[in-house]
């Protein structure tokens, strides 16, 4: 899309395209993991970009030829921590959670001493089941946000 021909639309012409099935899909993670804080600087996230790849059974097919190219099928996983150095506890937890992700979900092949960086350097392309949700946003109930979750391992 070229956004300075997009200027010329009218509003009234947009349409709100389908959105990706519910169901499970194998997503491959595109790229290496980003980290960001939030506004307030009290939560800090790690975010794995995804993108579906395939579709598994549960996933209708209509509404799958009605969507398109799986390739503009992204999602996202992501981590949360606080930055209270009080919730040290919750942010072990995430820790640990990240680690199970790599480990588990993705089986990023990693030696037994590998640093979480070593880890996360080694999930682009790595691939997993999960389902696609469809979770309508709190704070604007006319948009709807697509859930990555419910992650397994494809072996």
């Amino acid at each position: 899309m070229d956004f300075t021909q997009a200027l010329d639309i009218k509003v009234n012409e947009i349409e709100t395209p389908p959105l990706l099935p519910e169901g499970t899909y194998i997503w491959r993670i595109t790229k290496l993991p980003i980290g960001r804080n939030s506004d307030s600087g009290d939560w800090t996230f790690l975010d794995f970009n995804c993108v579906a790849v395939a579709a598994e059974d549960d996933v209708d097919s209509d509404e799958l030829e009605e969507y398109g190219n799986l390739s503009s099928a992204f999602g996202q996983v992501s981590f949360i921590a606080s930055t209270d150095p009080d919730r040290e506890s919750d942010s072990k937890r995430t820790l640990d959670n990240i680690k199970k992700f790599c480990l588990n979900t993705l089986r990023v092949d990693a030696d037994e001493d590998a640093t979480l960086g070593e880890l996360l350097n080694n999930t682009v392309g790595a691939e997993f089941y999960a389902r696609a949700v469809h979770e309508i946003r709190k704070n604007d109930p006319d948009i709807i946000d697509l859930r990555v979750k419910g992650w397994a391992p494809l072996d």
